[in-house]
């Protein structure tokens, strides 16, 4: 956790460096807007990627050391009691100051929330206008805009501040807000969560005032509505309002005009620098490969489940007798776990049981094969005929499989040589007509015979069911 820490501290302080160098000072605010975000969940999840790293492996075993967590204390003083108890206490205050943000941050919503539904609304364009009695400045939060009521119905209201307050509206800059806040929570105890709120916030103001601008009003009347509102009191940490506690760097801001060239060349610049530090800060996995470029699996030590199976199963076969009554399957499940093991697991466990090799296979007798029964054997005191009848027995082939059956057209063209008379359900046809039929209709029903009264050959071709005796029909 604390490495995590360190590394998510280092790159949102690097990408806040160059944006406070190279891009706030540009009038790209679009672009800065999804820059802070982006190094906000760059940051978040470059620690939590791992890549994988090829190491060719040497051949020889590396040990990986294990911190054990019952090492032996040389004493009990209180420095050691309270190191030994920093991890909890550390703990407790990070939850304590995740509960008080909570806290912070439901009252705000509340807050909020009790000041939509209690006051005026009036629905414009763009926005619900909430109109409140007291003093406030023009404030937003999502589509909802919060006005002085006195000042809205009286008209008093610049529609500078107006249009100010719409951009928030429109481009949902409480959104941002919302998402940092919720890491605020998480890491309220990082500085440098509180410099990227900043300049959210800044850049969610230089994206309102550039939207005042193109509407058409002059630059130096908003700057002087810029300054009579300045004066104004501060407005929930929810709401993004016209604030202006950073009036000289806005006014300062609105003088600027990026060229695009600059915009693009800034952009690809930025590009093999988020590679680089992807790279550099994301965890390496280091995978050992063979010789051949093959990937070497291994494991760090078994599971506490997988040390009891293998315990229990080594256990009862090396309590067992000679002979040993083996089961494969467990036998080959033992291997795999005593291979699983650390050296130390190794040996804390029950050994490795000695088992027996597996005996020779059965030779086959000759003649059959696996799906043929072996013969019985022969009994004790066998008599001529049982000896007689096993050797006759052991001689025995494998019976030969069917012959598949002819091809119908190669049966028509041997039988036309000889002179054969071919019928069709039982009317005579030509041996061309019968080609034709057989061609055609590969599933007809063949058979041949010899007529005992004319002494010819007949091909008898059908496709309807036969049986052995047709009856002939004359021409």
């Amino acid at each position: 956790m604390i490495i995590y820490i360190i590394k998510f501290s280092v790159l949102l302080g690097m990408l806040l460096l160059i944006y406070r160098l190279f891009l706030e000072k540009e009038s790209i605010h679009h672009f800065k807007r999804f820059y802070l975000l982006g190094a906000l969940f760059f940051s978040v999840f470059t620690p939590l990627i791992t890549l994988p790293k090829y190491v060719i492996s040497s051949g020889q075993t590396i040990q990986l050391q294990e911190i054990s967590a019952a090492e032996t204390m040389s004493n009990n003083s209180i420095w050691d009691v309270f190191l030994d108890n920093l991890p909890i206490i550390f703990l407790g205050v990070y939850l304590l100051g995740c509960l008080l943000f909570s806290i912070r941050f439901l009252k705000n919503l509340i807050t909020l929330n009790r000041k939509i539904n209690t006051n005026t609304k009036v629905k414009s364009q763009y926005a619900i206008n909430v109109l409140l009695n007291e003093i406030i400045i023009p404030h937003t939060f999502f589509n909802y805009i919060f006005y002085q009521k006195h000042q809205y119905i009286n008209k008093t209201i610049p529609e500078a501040v107006k249009i100010h307050e719409q951009t928030h509206a429109k481009q949902l800059h409480s959104l941002d807000v919302l998402l940092i806040e919720i890491i605020q929570i998480m890491l309220w105890f990082n500085p440098l969560v509180y410099v990227l709120k900043h300049q959210i916030k800044l850049n969610h103001e230089f994206l309102a005032d550039q939207s005042v601008l193109s509407s058409g009003i002059s630059k130096s009347h908003y700057q002087y509505t810029l300054i009579d509102f300045s004066q104004s009191s501060a407005t929930r940490q929810l709401a993004s309002a016209f604030n202006y506690s950073s009036i000289k760097k806005r006014i300062t801001i609105m003088k600027t005009q990026t060229p695009p060239k600059t915009k693009w060349l800034k952009t690809l610049v930025l590009i093999p620098i988020l590679g680089g530090l992807f790279y550099g800060f994301a965890p390496k996995e280091i995978i050992p490969l063979n010789s051949n470029g093959e990937e070497l699996v291994t494991q760090k030590k078994a599971t506490q489940a997988e040390l009891n199976e293998y315990n229990k199963l080594a256990k009862y076969y090396n309590g067992q007798k000679e002979p040993m009554k083996v089961d494969l399957k467990e036998m080959k499940r033992i291997h795999h776990l005593y291979n699983l093991m650390s050296a130390d697991q190794k040996a804390n466990a029950q050994p490795l049981p000695n088992f027996p090799p597996p005996p020779p296979p059965v030779p086959k007798a000759p003649g059959t094969t696996d799906k043929t029964p072996p013969p019985p054997p022969l009994p004790e005191n066998p008599t001529k005929g049982q000896v007689k009848a096993y050797k006759e027995s052991m001689k025995q082939k494998t019976p030969k499989p069917p012959k598949p059956p002819k091809d119908p057209i190669q049966v028509i063209k041997e039988m036309e040589s000889k002179g054969a008379v071919f019928y069709f359900n039982g009317k005579q046809i030509t041996a061309k007509e019968a080609l034709q039929r057989a061609s055609k209709n590969k599933s007809l029903n063949l058979y041949t015979n010899k007529s005992k009264s004319k002494k010819e050959l007949q091909v008898h071709l059908s496709d309807k069911p036969m049986v052995k005796e047709i009856k002939v029909k004359n021409n």
